[in-house]
């Protein structure tokens, strides 16, 4: 079904659509070229499909990705969802992040297969729903959110210590991406992350309460 074939005024069928982003532990993600014979072929996206009647969006992408790249996925986190409307169908596209897997990812229907650096992709054109997302892959992960008036400076920054202690410095399931291993955070840099955010915090903390108390 080509998008540049489209009869603008019939309605456009919705396609409910999975996209899996494999995340290798250097950073980079694989994204995929759209083989000729597909709409929008040569185009550069985040490897996925339809999902089937009946099939949920995680049991889509295990599928798909199982089919495409000849690897089994072993942990799949929901994450963003897009509504993309294209000249040929309406497209409600859900994509999963995912960090684990089993085998070594090739195209097994003729695409070519890249892994990229998120901040500064070597690959184009992006299909328009999947460029978007380079951007928000970009942002954290984790944000920290604190109540510091309601339970004291010493009392959130022991919170802080163990939130940070656990994200840190703590053995992370599949970080070396694929290979089933555990990994772990850089100690060091942890630990200096760990006081950068401890230090930044007690500042503004110590601000706030100056500001209060002059107001």
């Amino acid at each position: 079904m080509s998008g540049a074939g489209a009869d603008p005024t019939q309605p456009r069928p919705e396609l409910a659509v999975v996209a899996g982003v494999l995340e290798r532990a250097d950073g980079r993600v694989l994204i995929t070229q759209r083989p000729p014979g597909k709409a929008y072929a040569g185009y550069w996206e985040f490897p996925g499909g339809k999902v089937e009647p009946g099939e949920s969006p995680r049991a889509a992408i295990v599928r798909e990705l199982a089919e495409e790249l000849a690897i089994e996925v072993e942990v799949a986190h929901p994450w963003l969802r897009r509504r993309f409307d294209y000249p040929h169908a309406r497209v409600d596209l859900r994509f999963f992040r995912i960090p684990r897997w089993r085998g070594e990812p090739r195209g097994c229907e003729s695409q070519a297969v890249s892994w990229q650096a998120v901040a500064s992709p070597t690959v184009a054109p992006m299909l328009p729903a999947n460029g978007p997302v380079l951007a928000a892959l970009a942002l954290p992960t984790v944000y920290a959110i604190t109540q510091a008036v309601e339970t004291g400076e010493a009392a959130q920054l022991e919170q802080l210590d163990a939130a940070l202690a656990a994200l840190y410095d703590t053995p992370v399931a599949g970080r070396r991406g694929g290979r089933g291993g555990r990994g772990r955070w850089p100690k060091a840099a942890g630990s200096g992350r760990r006081g950068q955010c401890r230090r930044g915090l007690a500042a503004r903390w110590g601000a706030a309460r100056r500001g209060s108390t002059t107001a």
